[in-house]
């Protein structure tokens, strides 16, 4: 079962372009052991899909597995541009993330703005990132600003990320702010503010270099500041 605007969007057609979408004050909770819940889609399985200049204000989501603020699962190439994500609340048990829940396409996000996202999962050995709960294919942030959202996973060996869960491919992150990113995590945890774990060796973050700062807030030139993990000042930025 797939739950959003649209629940589903299916392979029939090569090409889907959502356009000027506001949505506000919604809320959407599913009991299904296989639901997934999004503001927007369910569950993208079209070939290729852009959500482009749309709003999600105020959104309370929730379901067993693959909860994402614009999409719960992301099984096609999307693109994102010119998007808000804000006050959004996402949970459940595994795969959470603030954008989208379960990632196993390539996805292009630019000029994305998301903030005051409370993102948490309730069961051990989950996924949940402030963004991405998990990833398995090509990743990239241009000119994303994420700021004032909180990450928990209280249960034990969760792998959690202020941006990204955990990873199992490539993420690219271009002319990006993280400000004020909270992570709360349970015993024997992944985690990191903008990476909880990678899962192959070809895995991980690369970071373009688009300016130079001699700022100690300033991580390969993107800003990271005032984050914390639990009650330290500074959290590591990845495992």
């Amino acid at each position: 079962m797939n739950f959003g605007i649209t629940g589903q969007l299916t392979t029939r057609s090569n090409q889907a372009d959502v356009l000027n979408i506001r949505t506000s004050v919604s809320t959407i909770t599913s009991t299904s052991s296989s639901g997934n819940v999004g503001a927007i889609f369910g569950s993208n399985q079209n070939k290729n899909c852009s959500v482009i200049n749309t709003n999600v204000i105020n959104c309370n989501l929730s379901s067993q597995t693959s909860v994402g603020g614009l999409l719960g699962e992301q099984a096609s190439n999307l693109s994102v541009i010119d998007t808000v994500i804000y006050q959004a609340n996402v949970s459940g048990q595994s795969y959470i993330g603030g954008l989208i829940g379960l990632q196993s396409q390539t996805i292009l996000v630019q000029n994305m703005s998301v903030s005051l996202v409370n993102a948490s999962v309730s069961q051990s050995s989950s996924y949940v990132g402030g963004l991405v709960g998990y990833q398995s294919s090509a990743l990239s942030f241009n000119n994303l600003t994420i700021s004032q959202s909180n990450v928990t996973a209280s249960a034990s060996w969760c792998y959690i990320g202020g941006l990204i869960g955990s990873t199992s491919y490539q993420i690219t992150i271009t002319k990006s702010k993280i400000t004020g990113i909270r992570i709360v995590y349970g015993s024997n945890a992944q985690y990191g503010i903008i990476l909880g774990f990678k899962e192959a060796s070809g895995a991980g973050v690369t970071f373009s270099i688009t300016s130079s700062s001699s700022s100690a807030n300033y991580f390969n030139n993107i800003l990271q500041a005032d984050c914390t993990s639990l009650t330290n000042n500074w959290s590591k930025l990845q495992c």
